[in-house]
């Protein structure tokens, strides 16, 4: 039953980091679209949203890149391992820092970066409408709410957990 969790510490560990950073990011950019560049509200949202992704890209593009190859010589390794070819583990596989490590070693800072193009839009506009779903929910609770000071930690949970499985 816990083969089930193998695995599941490091995309938390790293959903919480870029998470950590890109809403200060995100706030910073909606305060400043809404009162200097006079924005409406959801305007600024999305905008604040989509130069948090921008910004954020630099990081999440290539670690996303490595966990897809990653993930990519795991499958590898049990195709040719269900096919008998193959006995042994391969030790690039042990985790993703080590891809990371040998994918480096290999090709150089620049495989980190390779797709980055449409990656950026994707990260870009992918932020925007993110956050944009965000602020609604959020907004929709808030109105809805029957206590004035419910305004609190738990309805931004409700609103992310909203958006995350919808």
């Amino acid at each position: 039953m816990l083969q089930l969790y193998r695995g599941i510490v490091p995309p938390i560990v790293t959903v919480g980091m870029v998470q950590s950073v890109n809403f200060p990011i995100y706030e910073h950019y909606k305060a400043y679209y809404h009162k200097k560049c006079k924005y409406d509200y959801y305007t600024s949202t999305f905008l604040g949203g989509a130069t948090s992704g921008s910004i954020i890209s630099i990081f999440t593009i290539p670690f996303s890149f490595v966990k897809v190859i990653f993930v990519l010589l795991l499958l590898v390794i049990l195709v040719l391992t269900c096919l008998k070819q193959v006995q042994q583990q391969i030790s690039t596989t042990n985790n993703v820092f080590l891809t990371a490590k040998n994918m480096y070693n290999l090709y150089g800072i620049r495989i980190f970066y390779r797709g980055y193009p449409c990656s950026y839009i994707c990260e870009t506009v992918g932020r925007g409408v993110y956050l944009y779903t965000y602020e609604y929910i959020k907004h929709y609770f808030y109105e809805k709410s029957v206590d004035p000071n419910d305004k609190s930690v738990w309805v931004k949970v409700i609103g992310i957990n909203l958006l995350t499985y919808s």
